[in-house]
């Protein structure tokens, strides 16, 4: 819902003259995560996740997403989160996932602190991200709150491999790919339609007719 709010959004408020510092914080009010995708690219996001500070960018990745049939309300992902938070810091069971990039090593871990609390009450979501790493994702994990799981691939043809092997699962499957900074504001910025030129009509003067008798 934020990220397609910040692409209706973001031409309409580039016509209107708006500075990029007054568009991150009308997208705050809208959701915390639309200052996000009104920056692009990889960055990181402090406070509630609306203070956006650009990163090199992440090498173009192909990601595959698995969409199962239920959904994780917010509110009770982060309930859940409050009440195990002490035991989820002390699980160790889940593997470090690296992501090459051009960060230091622990910067590039892949972690999801609402993922362990979310798979205790739905076991489906750990099934999809092993199915993912066994697809042949570099990395996989939750996105967000749930309830979609995603896995990182760094050739289309492994992608789509993965694509057709998780075809029959019983989950939607969808591929999509990473945006880097760059490309993300040329695809973002408003078209400029011209209007159409106006036909042009030509006069020719009337020529006097000439009676013979």
């Amino acid at each position: 819902f934020h990220a397609e709010a910040a692409a209706q959004l973001f031409p309409e408020w580039i016509a209107l003259g708006q500075l990029p510092a007054q568009l991150m914080d009308v997208g705050a009010t809208i959701g915390s995560d639309v200052p996000f995708f009104l920056s692009g690219g990889t960055a990181l996001g402090l406070g509630r996740g609306d203070e956006i500070y650009p990163l090199a960018d992440l090498p173009r990745h192909w990601i595959v997403l698995l969409v199962p049939g239920f959904g994780v309300s917010t509110a009770d992902a982060y309930a859940w989160y409050d009440g195990e938070r002490d035991l989820s810091r002390g699980m160790s069971t889940r593997e470090p996932q690296h992501v090459p990039g051009p960060w230091p090593s622990r910067a590039a871990q892949m972690i999801n602190d609402l993922e362990a609390p979310i798979a205790r009450h739905h076991p489906e979501i750990d099934q999809m991200r092993l199915a993912l790493r066994r697809a042949g994702a570099l990395a996989a994990a939750m996105s967000g709150s749930g309830s979609t799981v995603f896995g990182l691939f760094q050739k289309p043809r492994e992608a789509h491999a993965a694509v057709e092997r998780l075809a029959g699962s019983g989950w939607r499957v969808l591929l999509t790919e990473s945006l880097g900074r760059g490309e993300y504001a040329r695809r973002s910025r408003p078209i400029v339609r011209r209007a159409a030129p106006r036909a042009r009509t030509v006069r020719q003067p009337a020529v006097p007719r000439r009676t013979r008798r």
